[in-house]
């Protein structure tokens, strides 16, 4: 059953100098608000979201570690690198801390953070404790899923759950396949992450993904669009039986791919962002979902001559080819990112008309939270024309909207918004291209690097060889803004809009005046499936990225159409 409880925390005291109070976040669901932290002093003050689970002080020992190396000599690094490869210890490699001291001393020090003399801060928590077992299983239905987690909706009637989802993670059933997301972090994934002590906390506490979303991608995409959830406990018993009921929910290519993890034992509980939160005020609503893939052309300079076609074709349409002659889609999308993130309303609004036509996994519309247009995900799926034709009589109910109307919408409301912005700029941290930074990752795990050993061109071997030559502090941000730039390029966006249904504004939801219909409608946006990508996963980049391009520029442009029936198929044109 579902129980949860919130420990009371005292609403002000003194440490010293120090001031410190305790408020609820007015944002979040009164069952479980986290809280805000003001800690002020006599010439400064911040604010932290206070969110469980808080990482330990005494676990900023990696930083420590890699500056009493510092004194370590580079010409013993690979000799240090070897007798880390031969021992199997928790610790980082000895080779690898060794180079980070590589003239970056200063660097690593600034990570030990001076002792204060004050008294240590006492960390609070105010946290929802939920357990949920066999008897609740009967409440969580089918949502969705993505290539890491399975998307449970709440149909129960506990007040605390309404209006929220179930993020419970999968596993591959192929075991040779690289995992979709990271659980545990390896010694060299402690190197990447360790300038974020939250987030190697987290891993004890197994919360990755939430510590993940909170301070990694929210620092980056906006606090106010980023959801990190909440962890509860779920038995073996509960993942069982939900993953039984959900099986002819799921997509047949889902369920041959993956399971749910039933050794788990927690899942994040998350607002259902095709939903607007709170009971309704007597208006329905309209939620979209797009995965927007990459919005830039890379313009890296360790990008090989031959395959210099990156630079002027974007992935997402390569791909696209790749996918129909592997018989993974029926025809070609004809959405183009850089529509899309191009900031011209026009360009945004041809993006979104593409989606109606060939939605594939990029685009869902979600009427009251169940969805009415677009696939479970895959890109096999179809757009029937009946389903098509209730989807725009849905959205005529709903909004009050023709296509061409809610087109108009959405458009508007992303380009007043500046996620996709925010995405954007994200999504550029990426700039060494997988060709650049997966020099850096052999480097990272103190291994021979395996492509250098087949390139030669000298100008390139050139190039990689200086990359080869930085110093560890500065390879493991560019392979951490590599993956949190992948993060940003696999990840979806949500938007829920509603009709005003009066002229007072409301603080917590931003609007968009629609001129054609004369109407105010309210709006959030929200950024979901936030995993954190694998380090060992970043050969399988290189390795898809190649296969990627190969095709492309030995097949050139394919006939999407040719060989395949599309009577299936439903194009849609609005009406202007």
């Amino acid at each position: 059953m579902v129980t949860d409880h919130a420990r009371q925390v005292d609403a002000t005291m003194s440490i010293g100098s120090l001031s410190v109070s305790l408020e609820p976040h007015a944002s979040a669901p009164s069952a479980w608000r986290p809280l805000f932290l003001h800690v002020s002093a006599s010439r400064e003050s911040a604010a932290f979201l206070f969110l469980p689970p808080g990482p330990d002080s005494s676990n900023r020992a990696t930083g420590a570690a890699a500056a009493a190396a510092a004194s370590a000599a580079r010409a013993s690094e690979r000799a240090a690198a070897a007798a880390t490869r031969a021992s199997a210890g928790p610790s980082p490699p000895r080779a690898a801390a060794a180079r980070l001291s590589s003239g970056h001393r200063g660097s690593a020090l600034r990570r030990q953070r001076p002792r204060s003399s004050a008294p240590r801060l006492r960390r609070f928590r105010a946290a929802m404790e939920v357990a949920l077992q066999a008897c609740d299983a009967a409440d969580w239905v089918y949502k969705g899923e993505g290539a890491a987690n399975l998307i449970l909706s709440y149909t129960g009637s506990s007040p605390s759950m309404l209006g929220k989802v179930l993020r419970a993670k999968k596993v591959l059933n192929d075991k040779a396949q690289p995992a979709p997301n990271c659980v545990n972090f390896s010694s060299y994934e402690q190197l990447v992450w360790g300038d974020i002590p939250e987030l190697i906390e987290s891993v004890k506490q197994g919360s990755v993904a939430q510590a993940y979303a909170v301070h990694v991608m929210s620092q980056h995409l906006g606090h106010d669009h980023v959801d990190g959830g909440v962890r509860v406990s779920v038995s073996k018993d509960f993942l069982e039986i939900v993953g039984k009921n959900v099986l002819s929910a799921r997509p047949a290519w889902r369920v041959n791919a993956s399971a749910i993890d039933t050794k788990a034992d927690s899942a994040l509980l998350i607002s259902d962002h095709s939903l607007f939160s709170g009971k309704p005020r007597g208006s329905s609503c309209i939620a979209v979902e797009i995965k927007a893939k990459c919005g830039f052309l890379p313009s890296s300079e360790y990008i090989s001559k031959e395959n210099v076609i990156k630079k002027q074709v974007t992935r997402y349409k390569m791909h696209q080819h790749l996918k129909f002659h592997q018989g993974q889609i029926s025809k070609t999308s004809e959405y183009d990112p850089l529509d899309l993130f191009s900031g011209s309303k026009e360009r945004i609004r041809t993006a979104i008309k593409s989606f109606f036509s060939t939605p594939q996994n990029n685009f869902r519309i979600f009427v009251n939270g169940s969805l009415g247009f677009g696939g479970m995900g895959g890109g096999a799926d179809k757009v029937l024309a009946n389903e098509t034709e209730k989807c725009l009589e849905d959205l005529r109910k709903v909004s009050g909207l023709q296509l061409s109307d809610f087109i108009e919408l959405l458009s508007e409301a992303i380009s007043k918004s500046g996620v996709l912005d925010k995405l954007l700029a994200t999504q550029k941290l990426d700039d060494h291209d997988i060709e650049g930074a997966i020099h850096l990752y052999y480097d990272i795990i103190s291994q021979p690097c395996l492509v250098c050993k087949n390139i030669t061109d000298a100008e390139l071997l050139h190039k990689y060889s200086v990359l080869h030559s930085l110093p560890l502090d500065k390879s493991c941000k560019i392979v951490r803004d590599f993956l949190i730039s992948a993060t940003a390029k696999d990840c979806s966006l949500m938007m829920c809009f509603r009709p005003r249904e009066c002229e007072r504004t409301d603080p917590e939801y931003d609007s968009v005046f629609l001129q054609s219909v004369n109407r105010t409608y309210d709006y959030k946006a929200y950024f979901v499936d936030l995993d954190v990508k694998p380090l060992d996963k970043m050969t399988h980049y290189f390795k898809l990225d190649q296969k990627i391009v190969n095709f492309y520029t030995k097949s050139g442009e394919v006939d999407s159409q040719k060989g395949v029936g599309t009577s299936d198929d439903t194009a849609v044109q609005p009406q202007h």
